[in-house]
């Protein structure tokens, strides 16, 4: 499988489903930032300009 590039950003309040999502795109090759909590994802959101693709739960 080729490898990927660029970073993605899981956010879900359920810890297994955050992780099971990151796990995904982790073994994809994608750079994965994860949390629970929804300010820490926007502090994320701000400090880092290069995220490419944001997964949240509605």
């Amino acid at each position: 499988m080729e490898k990927k590039c660029g970073t993605i950003l899981v956010v879900d309040d359920d810890k297994d489903i955050c992780s099971l999502i990151s796990n995904v795109f982790i073994d994809r090759g994608y750079f994965v930032l994860k949390t629970t909590d929804g300010l820490k994802a926007l502090e994320i959101i701000k400090s880092l300009r290069a995220v490419n693709l944001r997964i949240g739960a509605v």
